[in-house]
Order: structure tokens, then C-alpha cells, then sequence
């Protein structure tokens, strides 16, 4: 439970990033990068800054090992969606692969499914409402291109069963601890 608020911490954070639209604009048609939860498509450049960051928590577990959060998000008129992955990699092979789920960080080459999660948020008749699920089942993968542009690949399905899938490149925020 304590992971679940903490994640949807993390994803208001980022649904507070979302620039607002003009309520004449009426094309729902994603401008830039985009993403799709439960075949919605999502918008990254409604996003600030640009609806990607990638943490890297460097010497994580053991020697030579890191962990990274991939978050990606944007919007669709008045509905926000985000998705959050959790990968371990060895640092001295680079962040660049294709990851399966697994159920901890323990492992190389897995993302952590009990952690990788989506929210979609939403205001319908002055209140807010969100939908999220962890629990994915699936692939991520991510390639380096140069610098901070990357491509993000994804194919998942939640514990709820939504679907979320992206194939994504642009450049990212690149934080490093």
C-alpha cells in the first residue's frame, strides 16, 4: 500500500505538469510523441518538460548495478495519463534493452511489475478522477540513441487489465543520483 501512495504521489506530480489546452480546440489527434492507455492516445508535448523523465539511482543493489524509473506522460483535451517502469541494468552494459516483467529489481534485464504502473486522471463535474493499476505484464524496451534522446517501447497489461503501448522517441530529461 505504502508503494501505491507513493506512486500516485508521483503520478499527481506529474498530471500537475500537463499544460491545459484551449477549450476550443477540438482535435483530440496527438501533436507530438504519444502513448496509448486502454487505447486512448496521449500527447507528450502537452506535457512540462516534454513528457518524459528518466531517473538512473546509480550503484543500486549490488556492484556495477542500477535501477532507473521511466516516466512517461500526456494528455487527450481534458484527461491526463501517465506510465511509470522500474528496470535493473548493469551499468557497465548501458540502460539500452529489452526488459521483461518480473517481480523485483533483484534481477538484470527485468522491469519490476508490482512497481511499473499507469493512472489516467480526469475532471468530471468539478471532482477528480483517477484510474491506476500496477501489476504489468509485458515488454519494455529502451534504446540510447545519443545524449538524452531515446527511444521507449512498451506493450503492457495491468492487474485491471488495461493495455497501455507506446513506441516513443524524443529526448528525455535525463536525471542521475
Amino acid at each position: 500500500m505504502k508503494n501505491v501512495l507513493k506512486m500516485l504521489l508521483v503520478a499527481f506530480a506529474i498530471g500537475t505538469t500537463i499544460s491545459c489546452s484551449s477549450d476550443d480546440d477540438s482535435s483530440p489527434e496527438p501533436q507530438g510523441s504519444s502513448f496509448k492507455i486502454d487505447g486512448m492516445s496521449y500527447d507528450m508535448s502537452l506535457a512540462e518538460p516534454n513528457g518524459g523523465v528518466i531517473q538512473i539511482i546509480n550503484g543500486f543493489g549490488e556492484e556495477g548495478e542500477s535501477t532507473s524509473q521511466i516516466m512517461l506522460a500526456g494528455a487527450n483535451e481534458n484527461k491526463v495519463g501517465s506510465v511509470v517502469f522500474h528496470i535493473n541494468f548493469m551499468e557497465a552494459d548501458g540502460i539500452s534493452g529489452t526488459y521483461l516483467d518480473g517481480d523485483t529489481l533483484d534481477e538484470i534485464g527485468v522491469f519490476d511489475s508490482e512497481t511499473s504502473m499507469y493512472s489516467t486522471q480526469e475532471i468530471v463535474d468539478g471532482s477528480q478522477q483517477i484510474e491506476m493499476s500496477e501489476g504489468a505484464e509485458g515488454t519494455f524496451k529502451i534504446t540510447q540513441n545519443s545524449g538524452a534522446n531515446y527511444t521507449i517501447e512498451f506493450n503492457v497489461t495491468y492487474d485491471d487489465g488495461t493495455v497501455a503501448e507506446g513506441s516513443v522517441t524524443q529526448d528525455f530529461v535525463v536525471q542521475e543520483i
